[in-house]
């Protein structure tokens, strides 16, 4: 069963995989996602390791990321919220509010002086439920899987004439899995 399901997720990382510009290709694990102000929550190996997932500023040039510290606002972000304006949340920094049209952030040492400072602000309702990094796996990459399996289904589809039937089977299943039809 272990040799099925290792097979099963290389089968899908062959089908399942698009190419990616830059100097390197995107793996599965790495996802990067846009905040509604433009900003960019990334978990990408150049910036892993010296600032964990991150809130940081777009790349100036597509494709060429930028680890310079000041283009990281915050690191190691254990969740997020998206509010008007603002991304609010918990960082290495403690907690936070990040201002996306100033770009400038507000750390905060609780939970409960975050609260405080989205009333101050007036902030009202928040746009999004909390965020994890799991979350933004799933932002990323679940509606290029959706797509994939989309066309897997699709009878006669050509860029999946090659598979056999079991590889086919084996798929949709885990398209299942992901609930999608």
């Amino acid at each position: 069963m272990e040799k099925l399901a290792v097979g099963l997720m290389l089968s899908l990382g062959a089908v399942f995989a698009v190419p990616a510009t830059g100097f390197a290709t995107a793996g599965l694990a790495e996802w990067e996602i846009r905040t509604p102000g433009g900003h960019v929550i990334s978990h990408i190996d150049p910036l892993k390791s010296r600032y964990g997932d991150c809130l940081r500023k777009p790349d100036d040039v597509p494709g060429v990321v930028s680890d310079r510290p000041t283009d990281i606002y915050v690191s190691h972000l254990e969740w997020w919220t998206y509010y008007p304006g603002h991304v609010v949340g918990k960082g290495r920094g403690g907690y936070f509010v990040f201002a996306e049209e100033t770009r400038a952030v507000t750390f905060l040492p609780t939970e409960p002086r975050l609260a405080e400072e989205i009333r101050r602000r007036g902030l009202g309702a928040p746009l999004s439920t909390r965020l994890t990094a799991g979350d933004g796996w799933n932002e990323a990459w679940l509606p290029l899987y959706r797509e994939r399996c989309r066309k897997l289904s699709t009878p006669g589809d050509p860029e999946f004439a090659a598979l056999g039937e079991a590889e086919r089977r084996a798929l949709l299943a885990l398209c299942a899995q992901f609930g999608i039809p």
